[in-house]
């Protein structure tokens, strides 16, 4: 007995020795405890490099450029809106014929031979637009196609002046957009209490709304 289990460990231990310089053999990659640590490794890397790429591509275009936007659109000029409220500005924006027209309802006598009206989008800088309107002769405002438009805006406010403008623009308007319409004039050159929009320009009013070009007929300012 005492040969022959001799011998058995012997052969055991050729075995284990021959099993243990075949695993050294090997190439790590060719080992499953290789591929069971890293694969996690390599998983979480790949998902932590998704989300750093959309972060920085993304940068909360879709929550903080919209809030901008609408603080752009009512932080600038509580003087240039008291005074359309003193005027009783209403603006109607309204599509007739395939032509954009804005129409304003005053209390007060408007003298303003053009508006600038701000288009802006929600999300995308480069399809804000901004385009000047032209105001309409008297006798073009005392068309019969602005009755139903004129109608609207009476139910809105009882003005008692009325100027309507034709909108070009160059861009197609579509889509949901913030709007603010001005009338801007030359800045003087001692300091006035009105807000400075833009260099050497005064906002003296503003109207503001929200419009979806595609869905609503017709959008009221106001200031």
């Amino acid at each position: 007995m005492g040969p022959l289990k001799s011998k058995n460990m012997t052969s055991y231990r050729t075995h284990a020795a021959n099993t243990v310089d075949k695993g050294l053999s090997n190439p790590w990659y060719k080992e499953f405890w290789a591929w069971f640590i890293f694969t996690p490794l390599v998983a979480i890397m790949g998902v932590m490099s998704v989300l750093i790429y959309f972060a920085y591509s993304a940068k909360d275009d879709v929550v903080t450029d919209n809030y901008q936007k609408k603080g752009r659109m009512l932080e600038a000029s509580f003087d240039a809106q008291n005074f359309a409220k003193e005027l009783g500005l209403v603006g109607l924006l309204t599509s007739i014929n395939n032509t954009t027209y804005l129409i304003l309802g005053a209390q007060q006598a408007v003298f303003a031979p053009s508006v600038l009206m701000y288009i802006e989008h929600p999300f995308k800088q480069e399809l804000d637009t901004t385009v000047t309107l032209t105001l309409l002769s008297d006798n073009q405002s005392k068309q019969t196609l602005f009755d139903s438009s004129l109608g609207l805006l009476k139910q809105q406010t009882q003005y008692k002046q009325h100027y309507i403008y034709r909108l070009q623009s160059d861009k197609p308007l579509t889509g949901k957009r913030y709007l603010r319409a001005s009338y801007l004039t030359p800045s003087p050159s001692t300091p006035s209490s009105l807000t400075q929009e833009a260099t050497n320009e005064l906002e003296v009013w503003r109207i503001s709304g929200e419009t979806h070009f595609d869905q609503s007929s017709y959008t009221f300012l106001t200031p």
